[in-house]
């Protein structure tokens, strides 16, 4: 009786083992069916736009029944804007988020952002982005192995610099000021008589507060967030220029996907775009109040010193948009015309 139930012992054993094997074997598989994720951006956990990220990622989720799963790292802890991009061009990062400056010397179309004045509004910047145009640009970055998903939001950047107020253009001669990594807003901001650098923006605060830098200009949103009222004495309310930033993928990855993930990843972009165009207005609205209140002192540049930059800058858009292609440019203009037709 013994014997028996040994040998049904060591069958049932085998069986447990078997049945075990086969499931250590299964679980990789099924587990290849979840796509992890990493989606970069430089913004600090309480920009709008990391807020933006964390919903997109949270819809994302639930849009695809948890088989995307997308890691959301801000504060360029995967590196600068640049090194960002260029990690989802190789396919080694899947999803970033911020402006496409880094790549406009190869993608001259993205220099038109850099003109000063470009936009008037928030709104005449949506109207334009989400059109035709900006969905060409957007389609554009494929040759770049680039997605392009949505222009996530954007906003009017303004100049500050620890030397002095600027209330007249001549205010600006001299200072040694940060400026993003494109060639048409170097010529811009010379042309007006400052010494721009090109500089990564994870490198500014350090250079800020070590004096080798006077001043540099970004959206007020960002300058709070940043704490540059720690570096920087004096702002000046420009609206210069409007910065948009986009949501791209990898091509590799988004090649990687199925149909259904694929348009449940864009309808989510589209979506947290509201969202994230929404607050960073609503935080704009308040957070020159939050910089004076940390002691920086604000300034509205005069209207007619406005026109004497754009004056200045005219030469420099002209020169400018030849290289980046005329027929691009009078194509980008004609719908600034049609918003501007219908007020």
């Amino acid at each position: 009786m013994n014997l028996p139930s040994r040998r049904s012992l060591c069958r049932a054993i085998a069986v447990a083992a078997g049945t075990a094997l086969m499931g250590g074997i299964a679980a990789p598989s099924s587990a290849q069916e979840v796509k992890h994720v990493r989606l970069g951006h430089s913004f600090t956990d309480t920009h709008p736009r990391a807020t933006a990220m964390k919903r997109f990622a949270a819809a994302v989720e639930k849009a695809t029944g948890g088989k995307v799963l997308i890691d959301v790292y801000g504060n360029a802890s995967l590196g600068s804007e640049e090194k960002m991009l260029i990690a989802a061009q190789s396919g080694t990062q899947e999803l970033y988020m911020g402006a496409l400056s880094p790549i406009a010397a190869r993608k001259k179309e993205m220099q038109i952002f850099d003109f000063p004045f470009l936009f008037a509004s928030d709104a005449e910047a949506a109207y334009v982005l989400d059109g035709p145009v900006g969905r060409k640009m957007l389609d554009g970055l494929a040759d770049m192995n680039l997605q392009g998903l949505v222009w996530a939001g954007g906003a009017f950047r303004n100049m500050s610099n620890s030397k002095r107020p600027l209330n007249t253009m001549a205010d600006m001669k001299g200072l040694k000021v940060r400026v993003m990594q494109s060639p048409m807003a170097l010529a811009s901001f010379n042309a007006m008589g400052m010494n721009a650098v090109p500089m990564a923006f994870t490198e500014v605060y350090t250079a800020l507060e070590i004096k080798a830098l006077d001043g540099y200009e970004h959206p007020v949103v960002d300058m709070y967030a940043n704490k540059m009222y720690e570096v920087q004495k004096y702002l000046t309310i420009t609206n210069h220029v409007y910065t948009p930033v986009a949501l791209v993928a990898s091509k590799k990855w988004w090649a990687s996907l199925a149909p259904d993930q694929q348009a449940a990843i864009q309808k989510a972009a589209e979506e947290t775009r509201t969202y994230q165009r929404t607050e960073e207005l609503r935080q704009a609205a308040d957070v020159v109040g939050e910089l004076k209140a940390k002691g920086m002192s604000v300034t509205e540049m005069p209207p007619v010193e406005l026109d004497k930059i754009r004056s200045t800058v005219q030469p420099v858009i002209d020169k400018n948009s030849e290289a980046i292609g005329g027929d691009f440019v009078k194509s980008f203009y004609a719908e600034l015309a049609k918003y501007r037709a219908r007020k």
